[in-house]
């Protein structure tokens, strides 16, 4: 396919199934994702529901998901925790002509391997397709998800995601940022310009938290009680004196249980999910920040300011147009801008006649 795309001799960006090695030629891009963080994110996801047992699902033959498995096991190896591991074989219609026969081959072998993992288990899927394989056999098999099997998969495409049972949780990746740059890395190699970075990275934003790890795992009742408690009200500012409160102990007593089960302090884990609900506002709406700051439980846009800059190194304003790109264009152009509808323009485009670029090359298109 690669030989075939580049015969051609006309620019090209290609989200490669691969992402083994970069096309060698000046007039070719490629989009890749950002394997190893998503793998490093979905692990402190799981980490943080308290698991301490660890798995991996991809799919063989693979590189992208082999690059995400392998900094899976890295990431938690450098943490102290073992990970055991599984490839199957893609048992999705779409890609697969024979992907019934692969499923019907896979399904006994993914069945055997989930009942031998000690529970519970925070579990990663190299991606949404894998991770709702590993739900299907957990149902077929009576393995209880979330508090068996916790599992986070990878892109959040939301269908697959919201008709899962339960829901999956999954890494969101900043996909429309990443079309963006690609159409404009297309751009400027059709107008002759060589390409300082021919591979556009597909960046991850956030773990969109659904029933699937929605588990907190706690061997004292009184930590895992108060975990529970701030993330069901995150949204709200919250003191220890509440979560206390709340559960009827005292201060101190739930200080002290508190640091020695999670090795942090009640006021960490309350700020850690105030800014994660802040991140998560920030990349999926056009909320200002002072609103933002409200529904994120804090007290004020200058704590919010504060509280942000430390944990991210930038104010959030500028985390949120890291996550987003305004197209820039020659003038007399009409291109749409980022947050503009994908299928309106798509349905535009399709009654827009070729035209001639500044290198005399008419833009081809090929979706494969």
């Amino acid at each position: 396919m690669e030989r075939l795309i580049l015969s051609t001799r006309l620019p090209c960006v290609v989200s490669s199934l691969f992402e083994s090695h970069p096309f060698s030629s000046g007039r070719s891009g490629e989009i890749r994702t950002n394997s190893a963080e998503i793998a490093r994110m979905g692990a402190r996801h799981l980490l943080e529901a308290g698991l301490r047992r660890f798995a991996f699902c991809g799919l063989a033959n693979l590189h992208w998901s082999t690059a995400r498995e392998k900094a899976f096991t890295q990431f938690l190896k450098a943490a102290g925790y073992d990970c055991s591991t599984l490839r199957i074989g893609s048992a999705n219609w779409m890609k697969r002509p024979k992907w019934i026969e692969s499923w019907e081959h896979d399904q006994p072998i993914m069945a055997k391997w989930l009942k031998s993992l000690p529970k519970p288990v925070g579990l990663m899927a190299s991606n949404d397709v894998c991770g709702r394989e590993v739900l299907q056999v957990c149902a077929t098999e009576r393995i209880q998800v979330p508090d068996e099997v916790a599992v986070v998969g990878v892109d959040n495409d939301e269908m697959m995601c919201e008709l899962a049972n339960p829901p999956l949780s999954s890494v969101a990746l900043d996909v429309e940022k990443a079309g963006y740059e690609a159409a404009r890395l297309l751009d400027a190699l059709m107008r002759g310009r060589p390409a300082t970075d021919p591979v556009v990275w597909v960046q991850p934003t956030h773990v969109v938290h659904r029933g699937s790890s929605d588990v907190i795992v706690q061997e004292d009742p009184l930590v895992a009680g108060a975990l529970r408690f701030i993330r069901e009200h995150a949204r709200h500012p919250l003191s220890v004196s509440d979560v206390a409160g709340e559960l009827g102990v005292s201060r101190r007593t739930l200080e002290r249980r508190f640091f020695a089960a999670l090795g942090r302090t009640i006021l960490d884990e309350t700020m850690r999910c105030h800014l994660a609900r802040a991140r998560q506002l920030l990349v999926e709406t056009d909320l200002p920040c002072y609103q933002i700051a409200a529904e994120a439980g804090f007290g004020s846009l200058k704590s919010f300011n504060r509280s942000f800059g430390r944990s991210e190194g930038m104010t959030p304003l500028n985390f949120r147009r890291r996550s987003r790109i305004t197209p820039t264009h020659p003038p007399g152009n009409s291109v749409a801008p980022a947050n503009a509808s994908i299928s309106s323009n798509l349905a535009a485009d399709s009654v827009r006649q070729p035209v001639t670029n500044s290198v005399g090359l008419t833009p081809r298109f090929y979706s494969i």
